[in-house]
């Protein structure tokens, strides 16, 4: 369910579309005139407005305006029944959605709202996910609704309140750091760091000092101390991977 706003001076036309809206099953106020809908802008956050491009006080690219001014995510459609491609092309490089002749049927506004709701909920998830994206440390960066990663989720919660060590499995691409990261982010360990290890790319021959690290001259070719990436981590976490 959305919060429209209804503006036209045409009181039939505006009781006409709100009822429409109404039983598509969304929530309607209605405003006889630009100033009217402004003052109700003012009071009130919509997801939606509907206006006429002519009013008795002011027309509906000043309408347009005040809903941008004071909230970007509202979405606009102009109707009137003197359009003009300047007008049209005007209402949408000020940021309306739509620009509709009247006369237009049900059918016409209810697609045209559809389109307009759709786009306002595709900027906000779009929004939402490059702030996560930002920061791939963020535990919401595991983005899913299923019962079962709902579990995951919950197992995750519990692991990491422990000290033990972790053995996480799966296909290649399901997600195996994303958990560890978030166990890290939820643990005691939350400030420490996050040492990732690509166990396939160290050699077998020196994965031990890699991990461990050594001595100066534990072995040819060790000309100087080394700390191993597990002290590294230490007060936080190791990912082997």
């Amino acid at each position: 369910m959305a919060q429209i706003l209804v503006v036209d001076d045409q009181k039939s036309l505006r009781r006409s579309m709100a009822i429409t809206l109404s039983r598509a099953g969304h929530s309607v106020d209605e405003a006889a005139s630009g100033e009217e809908a402004i003052r109700r802008v003012d009071e009130s956050l919509y997801d939606l407005v509907i206006t006429d491009l002519k009013l008795p006080d002011q027309d509906g690219l000043a309408v347009l305006e005040a809903v941008k001014a004071r909230s970007t995510d509202t979405e606009v459609v102009i109707v009137t029944a003197y359009g003009s491609i300047e007008s049209a092309v005007e209402a949408i490089r000020q940021g309306a959605h739509d620009y509709l002749a009247k006369p237009f049927s049900h059918e016409q506004i209810l697609c045209s709202v559809d389109l307009a709701l759709e786009r306002r909920r595709l900027r906000t998830e779009v929004r939402s996910l490059a702030r996560r994206l930002e920061d791939p440390n963020d535990p919401s960066s595991i983005i899913g609704q299923s019962e079962k990663l709902g579990r995951v989720l919950e197992i995750v919660g519990e692991w990491a309140a422990s000290d033990s060590t972790i053995l996480i499995t799966g296909e290649t691409g399901v997600g195996k750091d994303l958990l560890a990261r978030r166990i890290k982010q939820l643990s005691p360990r939350a400030e420490g760091a996050f040492v990732v290890v690509n166990c396939a790319t160290i050699p077998d021959n020196i994965f031990e000092s890699e991990l461990f690290g050594h001595m100066k001259g534990a072995f040819s070719g060790a000309n100087r101390t080394r700390k191993g990436l597990a002290q590294e981590a230490d007060g936080g976490t190791l990912f082997l991977d």
